[in-house]
């Protein structure tokens, strides 16, 4: 039975199609890094420069952050729902739901 079970797994386009969207978001995810690295060495001058950080900044890290977060628990099969732009942007304010619950359980 086992082996059933695996070929039944190996064929399956249900996996094979997460897989190709894993890859995408794994792509997307290294090409986001460049992104924070950016945004990080922006607010350390700004602190040094005025004393204090950009609020449009920090709110963009914080949905940023959101955003990774979302591809890394759909990357680990903690979340079924796949990232932006297949479900839509939330921000901070746009939340309800915490990051890790699954709506389409």
């Amino acid at each position: 039975m086992e082996k059933e079970e695996f070929k039944h797994n190996i064929l399956s386009c249900e996996q094979w199609g997460r897989f190709i969207y894993m890859v995408l978001f794994s792509v997307v995810l290294y090409l986001i890094i460049p992104v924070v690295a950016v945004v990080v060495i922006v607010q350390l001058l700004l602190v040094f420069v005025t004393g204090s950080t950009n609020d449009n900044i920090r709110q963009f890290s914080t949905d940023l952050a959101r955003y990774i977060s979302q591809i890394i628990l759909f990357l680990t099969y903690n979340e079924n729902t796949k990232p932006f732009p297949f479900m839509p942007w939330k921000s901070e304010s746009d939340t309800d739901q915490t990051p890790g619950t699954d709506s389409n359980s």
